[in-house]
C-alpha cells in the first residue's frame, strides 16, 4: 500500500501553506506522512508542487488532477489517499479501507480519504474525468461514482476524525476539540 497526502492545494482561505502548520510538535506534513506509515503505507508520495513532491500533469484540475497524477505514476498499485488537512485520521480507520478488497473505498458522504487500486480501467476513468470542461464532472465523488465504489459506514466518533480545516478559526477548532471528539459518542448513535 503507498500512502498519498494530496497537497497541491494553495491554503488561500487558510493565508499560510497547511503543509507547514504545527501539528502535536511536527509540521503537517511529517505528521500525515507519519500517520501513513503508521497505517502500514510502505511509501509515501505527496502530491503538489514542493520539494520532494509530485506536481499534478494538468494544472487546474483540483484533487482529481493529483490523484490521476499519482495513479498514473503507480499502475497496479493499492493508493490510500488522504488530504493534508486531515490530522485526526487514525491508523485504524485508514485499515479499513485499505484492508477492503473492492477497488475503491471510501466512506459514505465523504471524498477523503480513500483506497484505490490504479487498474487500468480506473486510470481510464481518472483520465476521462480529468477532460471534462465542468468543475463538477471533475470531483472526487465523480470518480468513486464512475468506478463504482464501495462507501463503508461511519460511527460518530470515526466521521469526527474527517474533519479538516480551511480556515484558521476551522483549525483552531480542530486542536482545541481534539481530546474531547475522540472520547465522546452520543448515547444511542452509530454515528
Amino acid at each position: 500500500m503507498i500512502g498519498v497526502i494530496l497537497a497541491g492545494g494553495q491554503s488561500r482561505r487558510m493565508g499560510e501553506d497547511k503543509a507547514q502548520l504545527q501539528w502535536r510538535g511536527l509540521r503537517l506534513l511529517e505528521h500525515m506522512s507519519n500517520l501513513l506509515r503508521t497505517a502500514g503505507a510502505i511509501e509515501v508520495v505527496v502530491s503538489g508542487a514542493r520539494p520532494g513532491g509530485v506536481c499534478d500533469r494538468r494544472d487546474h484540475l483540483g484533487p482529481i488532477g493529483g490523484v490521476a497524477t499519482v495513479a498514473s505514476l503507480h499502475p497496479g498499485a493499492r493508493l490510500l489517499f488522504v488530504a493534508i488537512d486531515t490530522p485526526r485520521l487514525s491508523p485504524a480507520l485508514l485499515a479499513r479501507l485499505y484492508q477492503c478488497p473492492a477497488r475503491c473505498t471510501h466512506f459514505d458522504g465523504w471524498p477523503l480519504p480513500f483506497c484505490l487500486i490504479a487498474t487500468p480501467q480506473a486510470l481510464s476513468h481518472l483520465d476521462a474525468i480529468c477532460a471534462q470542461s465542468e468543475a463538477r464532472a471533475r470531483s472526487l465523488r465523480e470518480m468513486h461514482r464512475r468506478l463504482g465504489a464501495l462507501a463503508l459506514d461511519l460511527t460518530f466518533a470515526e466521521e469526527e476524525q474527517l474533519r479538516g480545516a480551511n480556515t484558521p478559526e476551522q483549525w483552531a477548532d480542530l486542536q482545541s476539540t481534539l481530546h474531547h471528539v475522540l472520547a465522546f459518542k452520543p448515547p444511542g448513535t452509530s454515528k
